[in-house]
């Protein structure tokens, strides 16, 4: 991640964490003794998540949004969901962002978030979370303040993984609860999409240039 190979370093920690996962007996123990361990740990971290933020119902469908952009250039956005704290690719969403080609991550979250909104034939989400601190989250709220929906919206900050609400404050999750291990996996998946989308029109940009 230091290189700024995210791809490589997402893949790596997969492998460490399912390799961390498998050596913990009480896992293995969890597996051998309940057919559902995995949807009723999935559901013990959307509980836990639901208390800590204080949400009014369970977060069974959470959305997440990430930009990437290298000086405004090839921006993009990202939207990826889990549902029932599963990651469910079928409505995952890649935006090119069509603000002018500038460092703006404020107005490129605000322009997904709107682009997103336009689509109310996808599920309406229980939660929504955008990668990124203050700014980011009072663009997207300013959007979403505008529009008919009354969904909860967070940020997530990368540098301390506090929980941003939109009174500002903080919301400190211990980093060994599931609810903020779920936050990160989604966080994390949005990253991956974005940047892969990125680097994808970065790279035909420069095939076109030649």
């Amino acid at each position: 991640a230091q290189h700024q190979q995210y791809e490589q370093a997402s893949q790596v920690k997969k492998i460490l964490e399912g390799l961390n996962y498998l050596t913990q007996s009480s896992s293995i123990e969890g597996y051998l003794e309940e057919p559902n361990y995995l949807q009723n740990q999935n559901k013990l971290a959307l509980q836990t998540l639901q208390e800590a933020l204080k949400l009014p119902n369970l977060p069974e469908r959470i959305e997440c949004f990430d930009i990437s952009n290298t000086g405004g250039q090839q921006a993009v956005g990202s939207l990826v969901v889990l549902t029932h704290g599963e990651i469910d690719k079928k409505w995952y969403r890649k935006f090119k962002i069509r603000l002018p080609n500038k460092p703006n991550d404020v107005g490129m979250m605000k322009e997904v978030i709107g682009r997103r909104l336009q689509h109310p034939e996808w599920p309406k989400p229980d939660l929504m979370i955008v990668d990124g601190g203050k700014g980011q989250l009072s663009g997207a709220w300013q959007v979403l303040s505008n529009s008919q929906w009354q969904v909860p919206i967070f940020g997530l900050a990368k540098r301390r993984e506090w929980v941003i609400p939109l009174n500002g404050s903080t919301i400190k999750i211990s980093h060994h609860s599931p609810a903020l291990k779920l936050l990160q996996k989604i966080r994390d998946e949005a990253h991956r999409v974005a940047i892969s989308f990125h680097r994808k029109l970065r790279a035909q940009a420069f095939v076109n240039s030649k």
